[in-house]
């Protein structure tokens, strides 16, 4: 009596499942990176996006120095309200 044989295949060929392995993929030709940028109104569509998304930036980087500034400005005010009201009060030094 026979029993009956696996296949033998090798591992870095064909996956179990019978998907490609490693060798496999490496052996295919390269496939072209950004190939969808081809298509000229998703083009159109992704550099539109992408200069959208560089303004929100400048606007978050803007918005942060201007909140920055004008926290210094008020507090150097505060400061300053406060010495002017020392010393009106009288007795106070």
């Amino acid at each position: 009596m026979t029993e009956p044989t696996e296949k033998k295949t090798d591992a870095l060929d064909v996956e179990p499942s019978g998907t490609l392995g490693v060798a496999a993929v490496a052996a295919q030709p390269p496939r072209v990176r950004f190939a969808a940028l081809d298509v000229p109104v998703f083009r159109w569509y992704w550099v539109t996006s992408w200069i959208s998304s560089t303004g929100d930036g400048m606007e978050n980087v803007i918005r942060n120095v201007l909140v920055r500034a004008a926290a210094t400005v008020f507090a150097a005010l505060a400061l300053i309200l406060a010495r002017v009201k020392q010393l009106r009060e009288p007795g106070q030094s």
